[in-house]
């Protein structure tokens, strides 16, 4: 029988991630729904303390998920979203973030939707914004290109 590897901590995290990582465990025990073939636990929080908490399943989600979901989301003041195979549900609202950005003293709104890929540290992505910016402002590269290899959210696209 396969045991849970229970992580307590993830330093490189925001705090509020590493607060809704503490939270939600014992939660299982309140509402076991959302527990049971429950395989990964996914999180995205913005600078803002926002969150949405991805649960993926191995069995399909049914009504008393959705139930319970709604109760812990309101408790954790996330949204939970829940994936099984062809299905997602969601609960606490939608399943996007709205982060805000400060690159050269100007905030940027950037909407984060659950599953997509993006740069999940909102400090190191204002970095690698103004680190683009100050390769591509002076004359020399007026006339040239930076290209991207990033394939995820599209800050820089």
């Amino acid at each position: 029988k396969k045991v849970p590897c229970e992580i307590k901590v993830f330093p490189r995290g925001s705090l509020l991630l590493n607060q809704l990582m503490t939270s939600l465990w014992p939660l299982f025990e309140t509402y076991p729904v959302l527990f049971n073939s429950l395989f990964e636990a996914r999180f995205v929080t913005t600078l803002s303390q926002q969150a949405v908490i991805t649960l993926c399943y191995k069995k399909p989600l049914s009504s008393d998920w959705q139930a319970a979901a709604e109760l812990a989301a309101t408790e954790l003041n996330a949204k939970i979203v829940g994936r099984s195979r062809k299905l997602k549900l969601v609960a606490g609202g939608s399943e996007t973030v709205l982060e805000t950005l400060t690159v050269r003293d100007k905030q940027f709104k950037y909407l984060q939707m659950e599953g997509a890929f993006s740069q999940p540290n909102a400090i190191v992505c204002q970095k690698m914004i103004e680190w683009a910016l100050d390769r591509t402002d002076d004359e020399l590269s007026k006339n040239s290109d930076l290209l991207e290899l990033y394939c995820g959210g599209g800050t820089f696209t």
